[in-house]
């Protein structure tokens, strides 16, 4: 028996019969259609984000360049006439400016991680920074370049090294113009850029040793500019270049415009100091009246308590045939020296000094008002200190304390004691003591500046009243004849007579005359081979007509 395929009974309904492939075809068709509607969109999505990011980077470019155009105007204005510094530096900003606009465009549409990103901010905040602390830094330097010939300025440093001589070239070098005509004939110059952040001003000056600019100069200071820059050369500070046969001073200097007024850096331009006003000063103290004539009570005494006055006579820087006599009368110096006040006032004036939030140079500015520019009149400090930069910087705290409070009291009372009173017969003036003037102090017990008696070559401080009289000429019979003349008259004008000393023939001593002092009075005594007084008292009109 055989079988047979069952007929229409085991045939599926016609609802439930699928063309399998022309379903999958239509299925696939579908998805491909909404895939590629899809697609299309995020096409033209895309298309727009790109236009989009297109013009969000062109609005970053634009808005940068703004910046650094502004920037570069107002730099551009602060250089002035110096286009070879501008350059440099604009050259640094527009590449600083375009490293910071591409990191700035890859940190918004860069597909970047946290650090990345972190990274590509670090780029556009410190372009940022450097466009306002650069365009300060040149600022402040370029302040103190148009500022160096103002009347209140002041150019730092030593003028007997030439310290200062190369700061106020390599200023003049920075303010724009060439070498010849700031420096005239043969002088060259060269200056530019560097560092990180092109930070640093390289200047450098050559100027013909034997130039015609130089020779001018010798010749308006009497030769102490050219001795100055041969200073300089020896101290290292200024150097001597020989170059094709030719010799140059050449003055080099590195600006780190960073630090260019901050504590630590460079400061080539400060406000002048100025030395404590010695009128107002000893006015305000009751030493001294408003026409500086010095209280009576500022006056030694001798050891009677009568005023201290010393009598000295000289040929020297008299008329010729005249002597001059000096009489000096003596102030307590050691009284005004030891005031409490005096000494609160000059404390508070050190403390200004040297206040540690100044600058070295502020202070050093500051001990130029007070004529101190070196230590060259302070040899034990020189040979451990080399500089007064050194000094003040390495030096012990006391001892720069009490090196500064003498500058400023010495000058205080130089300046006092170099002065014609109101009247403009007298004259306040320091005399160093000679062997006769320390006798005289310390029999009287005057003391020095110090407290202490005096010694020979130690400074007496005085005011003179001085007198020239003809001097007698002793020439045989006649001048025996007009000393017995002069003696006999009812009033001899002893002073004028023997304002000098004079060995009557046969004596043997010399005899001058003295005005009074202390205890002993006015008159002609005998002296010693050093002129010290041999006597207490005075020789009698009777012994004088005696010996001529």
């Amino acid at each position: 028996m055989g079988y047979k395929i069952p007929g229409a009974d085991y045939t599926s309904p016609a609802q439930l019969q699928t063309n399998v492939g022309a379903e999958v075809g239509r299925s696939l068709g579908s998805v491909m259609a909404s895939f590629g509607k899809s697609l299309q969109a995020a096409n033209e999505q895309a298309k727009k984000t790109a236009a989009l990011q297109d013009q969000m980077k062109n609005t970053i470019m634009i808005n940068n360049s703004k910046s650094v155009n502004k920037v570069l105007s107002a730099g551009k204005e602060q250089f002035g006439d110096d286009q070879v510094l501008y350059n440099e530096w604009k050259a640094e900003v527009v590449r600083k400016g375009e490293e910071a606009t591409q990191a700035q465009i890859d940190f918004q549409f860069g597909d970047l991680d946290a650090a990345q990103k972190k990274q590509k901010l670090d780029v556009v905040g410190g372009f940022e920074t450097y466009l306002n602390e650069s365009k300060q830094n040149y600022g402040r330097f370029l302040a103190d370049v148009s500022d160096m010939d103002a009347d209140n300025m002041r150019i730092i440093g030593n003028s007997t090294n030439g310290e200062q001589q190369l700061n106020q070239i390599i200023l003049a070098a920075n303010s724009g113009g060439n070498a010849i005509d700031i420096f005239g004939d043969g002088a060259t110059m060269t200056r530019s850029l560097s560092g990180d952040n092109k930070e640093i001003i390289n200047t450098r000056v050559r100027i013909p040793v034997n130039s015609d600019t130089l020779k001018t100069l010798g010749g308006k200071s009497g030769g102490t500019s050219i001795s100055v820059f041969e200073q300089g050369v020896a101290d290292g500070i200024i150097k001597k270049k020989e170059v094709d046969g030719k010799f140059y001073y050449e003055f080099d200097k590195k600006i780190d415009t960073s630090r260019y007024s901050k504590k630590g850096g460079n400061d080539f331009v400060i406000e002048k100091s100025t030395s404590m006003d010695p009128a107002k000063t000893f006015q305000e103290l009751g030493f001294a009246d408003k026409e500086m004539i010095i209280d009576p009570a500022m006056y030694a005494k001798t050891a009677s308590g009568d005023p201290a006055m010393y009598t000295s006579s000289s040929t020297k820087d008299s008329q010729k045939g005249y002597v001059r006599t000096t009489n000096s009368e003596i102030i307590d110096i050691s009284k005004m020296r030891g005031n409490e006040a005096l000494g609160v006032t000059v404390n508070s004036e050190v403390e200004g000094i040297l206040l540690n939030g100044r600058s070295t140079d502020a202070k050093l500015d500051s001990f130029s008002a007070y004529g101190v520019e070196s230590l060259d009149a302070f040899p034990s400090l020189k040979n451990k200190y080399k500089t007064l930069r050194n000094f003040l910087n390495k030096g012990d705290v006391n001892q720069v304390n009490t090196f500064t409070n003498s500058v400023v009291t010495q000058t205080l009372f130089n300046k006092l004691f170099s002065k014609t009173d109101s009247k403009g017969d007298r004259i306040y003036t320091q005399k160093s003591a000679d062997k006769n003037m320390v006798k005289f102090l310390n029999e009287n017990n005057i003391m020095n500046e110090a407290g202490q008696p005096y010694e020979i070559g130690q400074t007496v401080y005085v005011k003179n009243k001085v007198t020239e009289r003809v001097i007698q000429k002793d020439t045989g019979p006649s001048f025996a004849q007009k000393m017995q003349a002069g003696l006999k008259a009812e009033n001899p004008d002893y002073a004028s007579l023997f304002a000098v000393p004079i060995k009557p023939k046969g004596y043997d001593q010399n005899i001058v005359y003295f005005e009074k002092q202390g205890d002993q009075e006015a008159g002609v005594y005998r002296v010693d081979k050093d002129g010290i007084k041999a006597s207490s008292t005075p020789l009698p009109q009777s012994i004088l007509v005696g010996l001529f």
